[in-house]
């Protein structure tokens, strides 16, 4: 036996997890099954036994075989001893068939987590109880199952919160009270969990900032729909802003255009542009720089002061960016050390080389091009609001004997296109003027569709005011081309496709009726909208045009697709300092 299965002794398991012994007297066994004709003390092998059975067990004469190991996929056998007490009975260690490594690791490892769970106590009042007993678990309360421990846990927290909730929010106090080192370990985990809660209760408070806004009388989104929510609110400039302009040495001019920007007084994308570049060219005239400076970065410097203004008084347009960076290029490729005088010049020139080439020659070049797109007599065209190059191009198309007729839409709170039917009509062209609400009625008659844009993205959709998309999603219903007459200059190489994501919002006073006949009624809801938690408004600027309801864009460079705008881009601003 020594020789083919090893010194039972020295080879005892080493594992008692393996095996679990029964000490029941009162329950006996069949002897193990050994390999055939292997001999044991006093016992002779049962010849019967199948090979590849479990291994032989080292036992005394005085002993006996009695019970057996309960498994789902094996046997096993455990020993029952008659050996005086103190003496435990030393087993083979060889494995049983049908018990693999991985097997035995699992069964090994769950047993062990299951003493590992027995040893825990709960956390808590009763962790203080358990603790409190000491002792081999004597007097401890019952083993709790997952779901009761989840339950205490949850009333304990329950009640952090709502002591956290009466303190005002106070700190919680730590774990350090009571017990020793084993008992604060067992506690941290629920301690951290209670200064979780307390702290949830906490946020819900408002935050220190938002109640001194409160208090201010600064109504902090009161009246503002929370989808566009993320656009800077409209509001008007206080005297606070205006003595900030004495600060910061903002041009007086500058000043006089911010209030007009904010005012309404100066609109369109082409009026706002020629305003700021007239504006700024006086800017570079009257400008001095200090004694042992040089003029390119202290000018640089305050035309940023200047930009900064004109932006808080109104966000800055397409067109607007775009010569804004057209300037700041050129004041970088000034020298270094060039004086006063030649900087001025050469700014001077470059500003009047930008207002000819790129807005008054444009609308030449897009006013001839479109007059080619309209018939000599019988066409019917659609127009919205106002813009100027539009304009320009009805004057010219009737100028040259063309026989057409007009139908101007408009809408809404500004009524733009008022002012562009009073140029129109007194200049001899046949017009309609129809609100947006009778758009669908009178497209069944028009031929074609001519609107101006207030800027061209990389994508294809045009941004314009607000109705432009309306305009031309009925246009394409009643398959009508849409064509959009626009600079190049306020072509833009960001990607835009709504007008929920980036867009202006306008005063919302506008919104409310102050005509005779607008109201409804003496008692006006509108009038009072400030002070109503139940209503709001919304006086969007512009909307996206998608790509799809675009048929063609009239630039200065030719009639291109909508598609073409990254390769206008790409040629035409290398000269822009975007950055």
């Amino acid at each position: 036996i020594n020789a083919e299965y090893g010194d039972p002794v020295t080879a005892a398991m080493e594992d008692d997890d393996l095996f679990e012994m029964e000490d029941d007297a009162s329950q006996e066994a069949p002897s193990p099954e050994l390999s055939p004709g292997v001999m044991i003390p006093n016992k002779q092998v049962d010849e019967r036994s199948p090979s590849g059975s479990p291994g032989s067990t080292a036992r005394s004469g005085n002993s006996s075989v009695a019970g057996s190991y309960k498994s789902g996929s094996f046997q096993h056998f455990s020993i029952k001893s008659n050996c005086s007490d103190g003496e435990m009975p030393k087993l083979s260690s060889s494995i049983p068939s049908g018990l693999t490594p991985a097997t035995t690791s699992s069964i090994t490892q769950e047993k062990k987590n299951k003493e590992k769970q027995a040893s825990k106590s709960p956390s808590g009042p009763d962790a203080e109880g358990a603790v409190g007993q000491g002792g081999k678990g004597k007097g401890a309360k019952p083993k709790l199952t997952k779901k009761e421990r989840r339950e205490m846990q949850e009333r304990q927290r329950a009640e952090k919160a709502a002591k956290g909730a009466a303190k005002g929010g106070g700190k919680q106090q730590g774990g350090k009270q009571g017990g020793g080192k084993q008992q604060g370990k067992q506690d941290a985990p629920t301690q951290k969990q209670e200064k979780k809660a307390a702290n949830s209760v906490n946020s819900t408070k408002p935050s220190s900032k938002v109640s001194e806004k409160a208090e201010a009388g600064t109504d902090v989104g009161k009246n503002q729909i929370p989808m566009f929510s993320h656009l800077p609110e409209y509001r008007k400039l206080t005297s606070a802003d205006m003595i900030a302009t004495k600060q910061s040495r903002v041009h007086p001019l500058v000043v006089q255009l911010g209030l007009r920007y904010a005012d309404g007084l100066i609109s369109g994308g082409n009026a706002r542009t020629l305003a700021l570049l007239t504006v700024l060219r006086q800017v570079v005239e009257d400008f001095q720089p200090t004694v042992d400076t040089e003029f390119k970065p202290e000018f640089f410097k305050f035309l940023n002061q200047q930009i900064d203004f004109l932006i808080k008084c109104r966000p800055k347009s397409i067109g607007m960016g775009t010569a804004i960076s057209y300037l700041k290029s050129k004041v970088r490729l000034l020298d270094d050390n060039v004086s006063t005088e030649a900087a001025r010049k050469q700014l001077d020139l470059a500003i009047e080389s930008f207002e000819e080439e790129r807005i008054f020659f444009a609308h030449k070049i897009i006013a001839n091009s479109g007059c080619g797109l309209i018939a000599d007599q019988g066409d019917v065209i659609l127009t919205y609001g106002s813009s100027h190059v539009v304009e320009v191009m009805l004057k010219k198309a009737f100028d040259e004997k063309k026989e057409f007729k007009v139908v101007l839409i408009d809408s809404r709170p500004k009524f733009e296109g008022r002012g562009l039917l009073t140029r129109l009509v007194d200049h001899g062209i046949t017009c309609d003027y129809v609100l947006m609400s009778g758009v669908s009625y009178v497209m069944k008659e028009v031929t074609k569709v001519f609107m101006g844009a207030a800027g061209l993205f990389s994508n294809g959709s045009v941004m314009s005011r607000l109705g432009t998309a309306v305009v031309a999603m009925m246009a394409a219903s009643n398959n009508l081309p849409v064509i959009f007459c626009c600079e190049t200059y306020k072509f833009g190489d960001r990607v835009q496709l709504d007008s929920i994501c980036n867009n202006e919002l306008g005063d919302p006073d506008e919104l409310v009726p102050v005509q005779h006949g607008e109201a409804s009624g003496a008692d006006n809801t509108l009038m009072d909208w400030r002070d109503s938690n139940d209503l709001r408004l919304l006086n969007l600027t512009y909307d996206i045009t998608p790509v799809n309801l675009v048929t063609m864009v009239i630039t200065e460079v030719g009639n291109l697709p909508p598609t073409a705008v990254p390769v206008v881009i790409r040629e035409y601003h290398k000269d822009l300092d975007f950055h």
